[in-house]
């Protein structure tokens, strides 16, 4: 193990060493399809285990055609069966005997949250720098969230780069987000992500807030009102270790600086691992300036397109009226620096937010929680989150089929169990895939 790794957590080595057994020979990033082929195959195991709760697939509309997405529920009974296809069928509050809480092996000492809450919908934007990555990849981590936090979860399939140009990603979400806001009327909405999908749901709040459709200057006032309200739903923001804006060359910079302050070798900068990438890239997170510059290649049209776009270079843009937001990212991460400086220009502008920085830990690391107990405890605390900002969205019904527009209508032709990691969801006329 090179000194890069010193500061790794024991846990944290174990996943490496685990993804190094794992990996597929290849060389180099490789043709795009093959990188995500490769990506979706190393991540399979990762995504075995974990909480049984019913999923199920379906497609949502946007600008682009019909959007594949991911179903979670953590209900165990008979209102699931019931309910049509992401149709706004009723089904009350949230029950706190219908929901599976994780044990203490599982997650740790956990909060649920309130039996009495509307039920959320939590719509998350898988991370995998717009070129990788799915709701199969992140199966386990998505299930851990509905089964620790009691709200439906819709996992986004968006189209990949480079079969996705910018800002076609960035339509899709914000189109989900307007669909299920549409159905479900009665229903907080919370935007989680990771990585690339961190800085997707800030983007989408961004752009429903200030954006008002294809053209801004022209759009019609009553659509830029209806936009508005979406934002205005949408009650909280869960952000795991995101890109918002700083250069990369700063990025590496600023964690080597954190690290020389404590007194502790410098891990993942530019510096090459002995451990190997399942992704193909210079390090072992496949992180480094270079790979980041390949990544973004291949879904922006230029660096200057990346680096000006308001809603990626969030560091830049307006924010205020931003609900609160939590944020999480590992010591050993190189976008580090990414979320600490979003931190201060969230303050800056009045929201409430919150940092969390995981010790001996590397990017992506909430995706290898079947090994990390790093992983399950930033999930337990991202429900303390969830629990303390929703607490006060009450519903005087305790429980069974009431008023429509609850989220209890997303799942119909439910599946029971632990959610099939490798069964990519169903037939795709998209490009990308």
């Amino acid at each position: 193990m090179s000194s890069s790794d010193v500061r790794l957590s024991a846990s944290m080595r174990a996943a490496l060493a685990q993804d190094a057994r794992l990996a597929l020979p290849h060389h180099g990033h490789g043709e795009p399809a093959a990188m995500q082929a490769r990506y979706e195959a190393e991540h399979r195991w990762w995504n075995e285990g974990g909480p049984q709760v019913a999923w199920r697939a379906d497609t949502l509309p946007t600008r682009h055609g019909p959007v594949p997405v991911r179903v979670y529920s953590p209900l165990r009974d008979a209102r699931i069966a019931g309910c049509g296809s992401l149709s706004p069928v009723g089904c009350g509050a949230l029950s706190p005997t219908g929901r599976r809480a994780l044990s203490p092996t599982e997650l740790g000492t956990t909060t649920q949250l309130p039996a009495g809450a509307t039920r959320p919908i939590i719509v998350y934007l898988h991370g995998g720098s717009y070129c990788v990555g799915s709701p199969a990849t992140h199966d386990r981590l998505t299930r851990e969230l509905a089964a620790a936090t009691g709200a439906a979860v819709v996992s986004v399939d968006y189209t990949l780069a480079p079969g996705a140009r910018y800002p076609r990603i960035s339509e899709e979400c914000e189109d989900v987000v307007i669909e299920l806001a549409r159905r479900f009327p009665n229903c907080p909405i919370v935007l989680v992500g990771d990585s690339c999908g961190a800085t997707l749901s800030l983007g989408t709040w961004w752009r429903l807030k200030r954006l008002t459709g294809e053209g801004v200057a022209h759009a019609d006032a009553s659509e830029t009102a209806a936009r508005k309200r979406v934002a205005a739903r949408i009650s909280a923001l869960v952000l795991y270790y995101g890109e918002y804006g700083l250069p990369a060359t700063a990025a590496t910079a600023a964690a080597t600086a954190a690290c020389e302050s404590l007194g502790k070798p410098a891990c993942n900068t530019d510096t090459t691992s002995d451990i190997d990438t399942a992704d193909g890239g210079d390090t072992a997170d496949g992180m480094s300036p270079a790979d980041r510059a390949y990544y973004d290649s291949l879904y922006f049209s230029s660096p200057t397109e990346r680096a000006t776009a308001p809603d990626t270079a969030l560091l830049r843009t307006e924010l205020r009226g931003c609900p609160p937001v939590f944020l999480a990212v590992g010591e050993c991460d190189p976008l580090l620096a990414d979320s600490q400086a979003l931190v201060t220009h969230l303050e800056v502008s009045g929201v409430r937010v919150r940092l969390e920085v995981i010790p001996g830990v590397m990017h992506a690391f909430l995706q290898r929680v079947r090994l990390l107990p790093e992983a399950a405890r930033v999930i337990a605390d991202t429900t303390v989150f969830l629990a303390d900002v929703l607490g006060h969205l009450g519903s005087s019904d305790s429980g069974g089929t009431s008023a429509s527009g609850d989220a209890s209508g997303l799942f119909g032709s439910s599946h029971f169990g632990t959610s099939s990691a490798s069964g990519r969801l169903g037939a795709r006329a998209r490009s990308g895939r």
